[in-house]
This record gives structure tokens, sequence and C-alpha cells, in this order.
């Protein structure tokens, strides 16, 4: 089985993962053990919190309860085996909550105080780290590698577990691949992609007494400036005396392409770069917002279709084994109109496919007149029996998989909320930009209609075809997944009865939408 090793940097970067995950579960990576790290320097960030219960509370358990029967599988729904991991400098102690106490910079004499003031202002020496980096990559850099190589000092750390196994990995005579996504304008991430390889080098020397890793092939998604917020107050500025400043993300993104390009020790230690942006910046991740929030729990950033394309990205890279002498940049354009399409993300069959049939299936299992799920479980599927004693732990995650993915989630007025699928629509545009029928990210229920996932004449004659049936839409459609599902799948035994009914699940998709 081969191994994949895939890191998210920032806060851009968890949201590339959160991306990535969901390719995971559409079945994008096949027969794949996915060794996932999520590098932050803010763990109290929402949305750090929400890729943990994404990946924790979610996909792993519809996988098993049991982590050692846990298994890649093939042609499938969630068929890769995520192993995940997480790293975060930490920040909460009183001897490194600032620059200052870290360098060790106390202006106990005048050349300890000349020689921070020379590197730094006196803002950048005293504020506070918890929340990131804040566009400080200058100093960015040497406290995240500093950070990796001072945790692996202690072996059971997720750090050192992950740089064993990408070792491991490295030493069984294939190349061993590592992807790394993130921001270019932002705080952890444009300080962590340049050094990210040097430093699990070093790490790896550190902790294993081994030479320095080889035969790994590094590639990096590097985003560019895509979104903006409000700027801050004086009186915020004032408290926490550091900022970034979202007029300054294109100014940062030509920078660090300038550094990119021309920096030896960058072009040297990776093989391809993605160079992933927008001419529009000034979407707002977090819709209506009015105060400028640092990070911590309050910092939920909803999600942007150029993360998908980024996880994209990684696909692409996985995918392909031209090895390149020093760094190759790669680009995209899309159509002008802003109109988004299956190959504006991954060109290839097996994507508008698997995509189309996930994007189904949350209807199949979230969906209060069409849970498939529950039927089954409560003897309502004439001719079945294979799934009466599926367990509840596994068929709650799966439920929770799928409101983080597109629905499900309802606020106090019963309303749905906003999720991953539907922020991407946002994104997008709205309207007919983001590949599916609109109706389906509509706020009125009575549109929502998963036989017409398509809207688009190009894709339409993939309708869910259902001229036969009872008198309701949503009857006649379900109806005819259950038939097919009784009549034209089979049981199949794998490690877990839910892995095993998810798979005639995907089956009976894969029959009923024709491409």
């Amino acid at each position: 089985m081969e191994k994949l090793f895939v890191i998210g940097s920032g806060g851009t970067g968890m949201r590339c993962l959160q991306a990535f995950v969901h390719l995971c579960a559409m079945g994008m990576f096949d027969d794949k053990e996915i060794h996932l790290l999520a590098l932050d320097t803010d763990l109290d960030n929402a949305n750090f919190a929400d890729l943990k219960k994404l990946i924790n509370d979610c996909y792993l358990p519809i996988k098993g309860q049991d982590e050692a029967k846990r298994t890649a599988l093939k042609d499938t729904f969630f068929s890769a085996n995520i192993k995940f991991y997480k790293f975060s400098p930490d920040y909460s102690k009183t001897d490194t909550q600032n620059p200052s106490k870290i360098f060790g910079l106390l202006h106990e004499d005048k050349n300890s105080t000349d020689l921070a003031n020379l590197l730094f202002t006196k803002n950048v020496q005293e504020f506070d780290l918890k929340h990131g980096y804040r566009t400080q990559t200058h100093m960015g850099s040497m406290l995240m590698y500093n950070g990796i190589l001072e945790a692996v000092n202690d072996l059971n750390t997720d750090i050192a577990r992950f740089l064993k196994a990408l070792l491991d990995e490295s030493q069984t005579g294939t190349e061993a691949k590592v992807f790394v996504m993130g921001s270019v304008f932002g705080g952890t991430g444009a300080s962590s992609i340049p050094v990210v390889p040097l430093a699990l080098r070093d790490a790896a020397f550190k902790a294993f007494n081994k030479a320095a890793l080889t035969n790994i092939r590094y590639g990096a998604a590097l985003l560019t400036h895509y979104f903006t917020f409000n700027l801050a107050s004086d009186t915020e500025r004032a408290r926490e005396k550091v900022l970034a400043d979202a007029k300054n993300f294109p100014i940062n993104s030509q920078a660090a392409l300038m550094f990119y390009e021309n920096d030896k020790t960058v072009i040297e230690t990776y093989d391809s770069f993605y160079i992933i942006g927008t001419e529009n910046s000034t979407y707002q991740l977090i819709p209506n917002q009015k105060d400028t929030i640092t990070g911590g729990d309050k910092q939920r950033n909803q999600s942007h279709y150029l993360e998908l394309i980024a996880a994209g990205a990684a696909h692409s890279f996985f995918n392909t084994n031209t090895v390149n002498d020093s760094a190759v940049y790669y680009f995209k354009s899309i159509d002008q109109t802003g109109a988004l399409d299956f190959k504006d993300f991954i060109n290839n069959d097996t994507f508008i496919k698997r995509f189309t049939w996930f994007t189904a299936m949350a209807f199949l299992v979230n969906w209060d007149n069409t849970d498939f799920i529950k039927a089954d479980r409560n003897n309502k599927i004439e001719g079945e029996t294979n799934y009466h004693q599926l367990g509840k732990e596994e068929v709650d995650a799966l439920k929770r998989y799928f409101c983080f993915y597109l629905f499900g989630f309802r606020d106090n007025a019963g309303s749905l909320q906003n999720d991953w699928l539907r922020q991407l629509h946002r994104s997008a545009g709205g309207n007919n930009n983001l590949l599916f029928n609109p109706d389906i990210f509509s706020e009125n229920v009575a549109n929502i209609k998963f036989h017409e996932i398509f809207s688009n004449p190009k894709y339409k004659m993939h309708n869910l075809d259902i001229s036969w049936g009872f008198t309701s839409a949503v009857g006649r459609t379900f109806d005819k997944f259950k038939d097919t599902f009784v009549k034209n799948t089979s049981h199949v035994s794998l490690n877990n009865l839910l892995e095993a009914m998810i798979k005639r699940m995907y089956d009976t998709l894969a029959l009923l939408y024709k491409f």
C-alpha cells in the first residue's frame, strides 16, 4: 500500500486539509495510507478544531472503532486510511509567550537591547504568539524550525511519530512524497513552507540518529491572497501590538513568490510548486465580520473553492512520477466568467463521478425522508437483511461527516447551515458557478432534490432518471435507489459492517448516475 504524506500549515492550511479529507471521503485516494500533519501555532483556532472533529469524530470512526483494523479500500467512499498528526509549538508558557522571551532578549544589558532593536520592532518583540505569527515571516520561519527540532526530543509526540513514518517510507526503496499546503501572505503558513523540508531533515537526524532524509520528493500548494477582512481599529492595534493587515496581502504575496523563485535552498528542496490565487481578493471568509479576530475559537473562517483546488494540486502531485532537478512552477487558468468546472479541480473522469455520487450520498444519510441507513436498520428495506446490526457509533459518525460536508446542522430557527460545500458555492459567487444545480444549496428545503443534481446542460444528462414510481419526486427517487440496491448489487464482507454498506451504496449510485 502506498503511503502519502500531507502537511497543512496555518489557517489556510487547515482549510486545505479539510478539502483534502473530503477528497479522501469521495474515494479519490483509493488504496492509500495518508499521513496527515496539521501544523499550526494556534491550537484554539476554530478551523483547527473543525479539522480535528472532521477526522477524529467523523472519518476515522466510520472506518471502525478499532484503529488496528482500519485499512485502505478501493472503489468505495472513505477508501483512504488516514493517520492524523498535529503539531503546534507551545507558546502558553511564560518563557515562550513572545519572541523576546524565546530569543532570550530580556534587555538585561545594552548589547542585548541593541540586538533586539536591530532585528525587531518593540511591538514584534512583545506580541502574543498563541494566535500565530501574524505575517512576521522573518521571525516565524526561525521559530517554526526550532519548534520542530525541540519537539522531537520526545519521541512520543505527534511530530516525531509523523517523522518516523516518513523516515521508514523513505528507506523502503521507493520514493516518499510529501505535499505541503498553506498561504504565502499570512504568518504560520508563509513562515513554515520554506523551512519544512530542512526542519524534517534535521529533526530526523537529531531524533533517530539517521543521515539526512533522502529519496523524498516535496511539492507545495502556495495560495496567494484570495480573501480580506476588516481593518483593525486603533484600540485593537494597541491591544494586540501586531496584527495582520489585509491591504498588505497582495504585496506580501508578490514578495513571497519572488523569494520562492530565487532562494537556492527552496529551489533545491522542493520539486513542484502549484501557485493558486485570484485577482479578486475582496471575498470575506467571515460574513458580516465587524471585529478583527486574531485567532482562537472565534476564528472560524468559511471555506473557499481555492482550497479545493489546492487539494486537487496535491492529487496531481501524488499522481505525477516525473522528478524535476529543481523546482517547477505550475499554474492553472479558469473560465473568466467565474463558472467553475470539474476539470478546474481535478482533470480526470473519476473526479466528476465520485464527487457527484458522494454529494448524492449526503441526501441518503442526512435527509429525513431519504434516510436509507435508518430505513435499513429499522427493517424497512424489503429483501435486505445484512445491515440491521450496524453500530450506532459508526452511523452517528457518518451522519456527522455529512453535516460537515453539505448540510445537517440547523440553527434555532430550523434553517440549514452553510457547511463545506455550501460555503464553496458562496465563495464561487453562488448561482450556477459551482458545478451542481444551485437548488441543492437552497435555503428552501423544498427545492432540494438529489436526483436533479445538475442544471448545467453539459451535465444534465447524468441526472438520475425517475420516470417511474410513486407520486412524490423524493419517493420515486428513494424507491429507485432501494430497488437498485437490493436487486443489482451484492453484499461484500469488509472489516466493519458500515464500510460494507457504504461500498454497496457506492456501487448503487454508480449504477444509477450514468457517466
